[in-house]
């Protein structure tokens, strides 16, 4: 992930949080379902390690974390990315696919 042309230097549980999220771009998935995925893992109110590692994402991402622009959450239901305010703040995402590599996802920012 590049922001402002500068690679972002992302842990595992942030790439893979960042995954869940395009895979299923404009839907709300909850915290529950994020550990499933990415932990890989049975969620056994664990919200607090989702929280701490979505902090940290929207911390390198968002230019203003406490009010996020790329990750939205929707109280009570979860959080959500949206290839289209990407977009719309001039933002590029890419997915690329090649077999026996893996999918790679980039997504600039502007600043």
């Amino acid at each position: 992930m590049f922001r402002d042309g500068v690679r972002l230097k992302l842990t595992a549980k942030e790439v893979g949080l960042l995954a869940c999220f395009m895979r299923n771009p404009n839907r709300i998935l909850s915290k529950e379902t994020l550990f499933t995925q990415v932990w890989g893992e049975d969620f056994y109110g664990a919200d607090n390690a989702v929280m701490v590692h979505m902090r940290r994402l929207r911390e390198k991402i968002e230019s203003n974390p406490t009010q996020p622009t790329y990750i939205k959450t929707v109280k009570g239901l979860g959080m959500a990315i949206s290839r289209d305010i990407i977009k719309a703040h001039g933002g590029t995402v890419t997915v690329t696919s090649e077999r026996g590599t893996g999918t790679t996802i980039r997504i600039e920012l502007p600043a």
